[in-house]
């Protein structure tokens, strides 16, 4: 269980036993149970809340930076003193809880999908169809785009050629031409992923994850969101 999810259930155990305490018909010294029982479920809370942030100074200060490469993504962990900060991927998908960096690695091809609707889909879309750019832009390699009419101007430029896509949907190909491109899409759901594809990055109402292709769930993440426009 994570940290937010226990608290969520010692928040909700000491709401409902305080509200049970005070409209419950019990005695007086029954009542006082209730009342301890959710004074006990805040002192956890509190304390768990304190380990949390114990633990997230911890993994911001790691000893040893690493890098480690596990297909086309990429985990980096924090800074170190000695070592000097680690070099990021091409492109950021996002960060886990303990400080480390997921992206997907830079040299030769990869194929990103992110599954999603809504404005939290969209954003983490933008924002790796605007690295995936970037980096074929500094490359020089040539670039394609496509996607839903709503969904234009997040990966063309006014006078760029856009083909049409299904509702919800866009794509980005860079090194067009080339035998295996760097892709990136955005789908509504699983069944709209392409057939090839490495990473996938699930934005779903309860959170967010990046999953390769072997695995069957995916790592937690804080996605990567898009830089504010000035």
């Amino acid at each position: 269980m994570t940290p937010f999810a226990a608290r969520c259930v010692l928040v909700g155990a000491a709401v409902t036993v305080t509200v049970a305490g005070v409209v419950a018909p019990v005695a007086g010294t029954s009542r006082a149970v209730f009342f301890v029982a959710a004074a006990c479920c805040a002192v956890i809370d509190v304390l768990l809340v304190r380990a949390t942030r114990a633990a997230g100074s911890e993994a911001a200060r790691p000893d040893v930076a690493a890098v480690t490469t596990i297909g086309p993504v990429v985990v980096v962990s924090g800074p170190s003193d000695d070592a000097g900060p680690p070099a990021l991927p091409t492109i950021v998908l996002g960060s886990t809880s303990d400080g480390r960096t997921i992206g997907a690695e830079g040299s030769g091809p990869t194929h990103i999908a992110v599954v999603g609707t809504g404005v939290l889909a969209v954003a983490v879309f933008r924002a790796v169809a605007a690295q995936a750019r970037a980096a074929a832009a500094a490359s020089g390699t040539s670039i394609r785009v496509a996607s839903a009419p709503e969904l234009r101007t997040l990966v063309a430029d006014p006078d760029e050629r856009c083909p049409p896509m299904p509702d919800g949907t866009a794509a980005i190909v860079c090194d067009v031409g080339a035998r295996d491109p760097t892709t990136v899409a955005l789908v509504a759901g699983p069944g709209q992923v392409p057939r090839t594809w490495a990473v996938v990055v699930e934005v779903t109402r309860y959170g967010c994850s990046v999953r390769r292709r072997d695995e069957t769930t995916g790592v937690p993440v804080s996605p990567v969101l898009p830089e504010l426009d000035p």
